[in-house]
């Protein structure tokens, strides 16, 4: 439990999702605020995602968007913020 005005935060350029182990996913809450960037987070994808992020967070997505069919995907991005904290 943090001090009252205390919040420890992480923004990463995440790189490769799919690629990260379960250590990983339970070591993200060690956080209160999350900013994790990963360009390829296109709706569908954001199911998969969903699944594996931790319990307890306020979780926003942006989808990252295409300009065109052939394109790769850009922005895409997840924010987590600890429930207490969002309440």
């Amino acid at each position: 439990r943090r001090a009252r005005g205390k919040a420890r935060g992480l923004r990463w350029n995440v790189a490769g999702l799919r690629r990260k182990d379960e250590d990983f996913w339970r070591g993200l809450e060690r956080w209160d605020v999350m900013v994790l960037i990963e360009r390829w987070v296109e709706k569908k994808a954001q199911e998969w995602v969903k699944g594996k992020l931790p319990r307890g967070y306020v979780w926003k997505m942006q989808e990252a968007k295409r300009r065109n069919k052939k394109e790769r995907a850009m922005r895409g991005m997840m924010m987590g913020i600890r429930k207490e904290l969002a309440e």
